[in-house]
């Protein structure tokens, strides 16, 4: 989604934040974790991060389906240095 639209969100809804960052990176987690919680105790966490490149099962390309596991599931998962959720 372009940044506009979570700007847009963001004025919309008054004490929402967005936060832009890579996934499956752990400092970039933890430190928009720290970010956030630094504004209050946080209520409600929206993950939405993703990726996807289309293939078929004849022509499987293992690498690409690697990258939509780290960032459309172990990014969620991204926990810093293995301890609780950095957004919890």
């Amino acid at each position: 989604m372009a940044k506009r639209h979570w700007t847009q969100f963001t004025q919309a809804h008054p004490g929402s934040f967005s936060v832009a960052l890579d996934s499956t990176d752990a400092k970039a987690v933890q430190a928009a974790a720290d970010r956030l919680r630094a504004q209050g105790p946080l209520h409600l966490v929206c993950y939405c991060a993703g990726t996807y490149e289309s293939q078929s099962a004849a022509d499987f390309d293992l690498a690409a389906m690697l990258r939509h596991d780290d960032v459309n599931y172990r990014g969620a998962l991204q926990r810093a240095g293995g301890g609780a959720c950095p957004l919890c």
